[in-house]
């Protein structure tokens, strides 16, 4: 389940990358910005999903 939840929020993030890549250039700085910390964020979890499925195999 929760796999799926990060690979919904992986495409939710794909989808606002692109919207905002798609704006005029006068789109705002701010706004570049919140994707930019939501597309770390996105990374993090799913690096931290994958060390979670790691250590679970490990075991």
């Amino acid at each position: 389940m929760r796999k799926e939840q990060i690979g919904e929020l992986r495409q939710l993030v794909q989808v606002l990358g692109r919207t905002i890549q798609s704006q005029s250039v006068s789109s705002n700085n701010e706004t570049k910005a919140l994707f930019e910390v939501v597309t770390d964020y996105t990374y993090a979890l799913d690096t931290l999903d994958n060390y979670d499925y790691y250590l679970k195999i490990m075991r």
